[in-house]
């Protein structure tokens, strides 16, 4: 996929700043993305420390236009990520770093603005392939990682206009028994099971813990990767029915958003943690659950899922937000 073209010689980089890690790039005079440095937060007190550490390794002109998809709401100037200690003001930023240009949107209104431009070479479908993409019609996407993002994305007469939300801190609903059982435990843990709670990344250890637990064994003290690990082997018959239970309820969730936003022209999946166990969520029950929707089943039916596959979309949006 091809950014939108920016003949403008002035030094741009652009900046996915998420709960555990960030990543910087700069663009090309054409908009095009160079390398991707990837740090994690931890190592850096506040976000200039690490855009300055950045810049030191990179060893390009200091930037003009500074683009930064954060993980979390941006009202004002004020700005603090939902699940990291990071905050920073837009105003302040701009003044020390000397930028003629700093866009400040959240990380999925920032992939947003790439949904309409995905090729095939971006994304693969999820479930049976059906319909078409309206081209004009609404958007949505889901991004499960250290939290659960959330965006729409609208056509209007001055293009498209994302729409950013919380949906991830919404609260999740239980459909069949075992997910009522599972969703028990959470509750009696947290006195509220929000959907991140169980679609992230640490909601599948929250979820891999609870199932343990109807099972009557100690939870065992396992990172999200080796659940995915064990389920991808098929080792532990635990950890695949976790995974299984995560699928169903992300194409659950997804369906509710696809009828939030009216997704016609597509819901979109995104994130690392997905692309990790891609041949578990194309058999799984995800697309099911995506289409039970009672009276409204047929018009959900309708809607492709994707999931997609280009390794940046994030700084890609936050390519097409300073050009």
């Amino acid at each position: 996929m091809q950014t939108k073209k920016d003949d403008t010689a002035l030094p741009s980089v652009v900046a996915d700043i998420g709960a555990t890690n960030i990543r910087f790039a700069r663009l090309s005079r054409r908009g095009a993305l160079g390398p991707i440095a990837k740090f994690s937060l931890a190592k850096f007190p506040d976000l200039t420390a690490a855009l300055e550490h950045f810049l030191n390794k990179d060893g390009g002109p200091r930037p003009v236009r500074l683009g930064l998809a954060v993980a979390g709401p941006v009202f004002g100037d004020e700005v603090k990520l939902t699940n990291a200690q990071w905050q920073f003001s837009i105003r302040h930023l701009k003044k020390q770093m000397n930028l003629q240009q700093l866009a400040v949107v959240n990380d999925l209104e920032a992939l947003a603005r790439v949904l309409p431009y995905l090729g095939s070479e971006d994304a693969v479908p999820i479930g049976t392939e059906v319909g078409h993409r309206s081209a004009k019609a609404s958007i949505a996407v889901l991004c499960p990682g250290t939290g659960m993002g959330i965006a729409g994305l609208k056509s209007t007469d001055r293009g498209w206009q994302p729409i950013a939300s919380e949906g991830g801190h919404t609260s999740l609903s239980p459909f069949t028994d075992r997910e009522l059982a599972a969703w028990q435990v959470l509750r009696a843990r947290y006195g509220r099971v929000s959907v991140e709670r169980v679609l992230s990344g640490s909601g599948i250890v929250e979820l891999h813990s609870a199932l343990a637990s109807l099972e009557g064994q100690v939870p065992p003290a396992l990172r999200t990767e080796e659940v995915v690990r064990l389920a991808l082997a098929g080792e532990s018959p635990l950890a695949v029915e976790t995974i299984e239970m995560f699928c169903a309820w992300l194409g659950h969730v997804a369906g509710d958003v696809a009828l939030m936003y009216l997704a016609r022209g597509g819901v979109y999946l995104a994130g690392d943690i997905l692309l990790s166990i891609l041949e578990l969520l194309k058999r799984s029950r995800f697309r099911d659950r995506f289409e039970n929707k009672g009276r409204v089943a047929g018009l959900v039916a309708q809607i492709p899922t994707f999931l997609i596959t280009n390794k940046s979309p994030v700084l890609l949006g936050c390519a097409r937000l300073l050009s």
